[in-house]
């Protein structure tokens, strides 16, 4: 059974990174900026409902890079070579650019949340496991705030120390948002078995951090200060605003769609929803080949999103209906859906 509410976050989530994508305005790309934690979020409520792992450790690990990182390469490879063959300047194909795509630190660029949501997988029977040893929810929550709060410091003392080079990227880039995500994984790990009344505390208490961080910087700095700038790695500053606006949608969702009957829009974003890698992907070549400066932002975010969208579909109809019944090796067949349609 698939949880409704999951699912439309889900669909959301993909939505509101797709738009921050086409380059909105400053009101519109702050509301939106809780995409990726909201992904996170709905990743941790996700495997707290399957009962965590039921296989071993690294065959579990293999099935994560299974699902997140051959399909990634899949792409990037076909992407590099069409780009290659048909002779095409919507990218760079020298050999740093690729590697750096392949490790999803930034190349191509827009991979880098395949790098989040693996090593946070990594981590995921780790913080499972703390999260049963703190069995009520007041030494979990305290726990909880107590590995943020470090964590903070962490990228206080790293920025004053680390300056550049390989250290800055292990760090920076690789580690410090491993942590940051992995705090917001264990938030959605534990998410249902919180009351709603522990929920709206959360939001309420993550939305009082995040108007007094602002108040803070508005003094400091005399302007709104944008939590995109405290993105990476992601700080309390960025990860306050982000679990506040994903846990309202959280509460908000859950009565909106408890009763709804199915129909052709929840179909659409259900299978949206269902199929969140692939469109991700088709979405970045379309974002390097789409004319931005010819049409408004809705036109942008619609052709680009609908594009993507059709262009999946297309291969979900090839894969489904021609490919995968034509083949009968039952590990090939079950390896080709995980790559290519999930």
């Amino acid at each position: 059974m698939r949880n409704k509410q999951i699912d439309f976050l889900r669909f959301l989530g993909l939505s509101l990174i797709i738009l921050a994508h086409c380059n909105p305005s400053g009101m519109i790309f702050q509301l939106r900026n809780f995409d990726v934690p909201l992904m996170v979020l709905m990743s941790g409520v996700s495997y707290g409902l399957s009962s965590g792992i039921s296989t071993g450790y690294f065959e579990y690990i293999w099935k994560r890079i299974k699902r997140l990182a051959i399909p990634c390469w899949i792409f990037l490879t076909l992407y590099f070579i069409t780009i290659k063959v048909f002779n095409l300047a919507i990218d760079k194909t020298d050999i740093n650019h690729i590697l750096l795509s392949y490790f999803f630190i930034s190349g191509i660029g827009y991979v880098w949340i395949i790098r989040i949501f693996l090593t946070v997988a990594i981590l995921a029977p780790v913080i499972s496991k703390v999260s049963n040893y703190l069995q009520s929810d007041r030494s979990f929550l305290l726990a909880w705030l107590g590995a943020l709060l470090i964590y903070q410091l962490l990228i206080q003392l790293i920025h004053f120390y680390v300056h550049g080079g390989l250290p800055s990227i292990m760090i920076g880039d690789i580690l410090l948002p491993t942590i940051g995500y992995s705090l917001v994984f264990a938030l959605g790990l534990r998410l249902m078995r919180f009351s709603p009344k522990t929920v709206f505390w959360i939001a309420t208490s993550s939305l009082g951090v995040f108007i007094i961080y602002c108040a803070y910087l508005y003094r400091h700095l005399g302007h709104f200060e944008a939590t995109q700038n405290y993105k990476s790695p992601p700080g309390i500053y960025y990860l306050s605003y982000s679990i506040a606006l994903s846990l309202i949608s959280w509460l908000v969702m859950k009565p909106l769609l408890k009763n709804t009957e199915s129909g052709f829009i929840e179909k659409i974003w259900l299978f949206i929803a269902q199929n969140t890698l692939w469109i991700y992907f088709w979405h970045i070549v379309f974002l390097k080949i789409w004319p931005f400066g010819q049409f408004n932002l809705l036109t942008n975010y619609l052709g680009i999103y609908l594009a993507a969208i059709v262009t999946y579909l297309i291969q979900f109809v090839i894969i489904r209906r021609f490919i995968l019944p034509r083949i009968y090796n039952v590990s090939l067949k079950k390896n080709l859906q995980s790559f290519l349609i999930g």
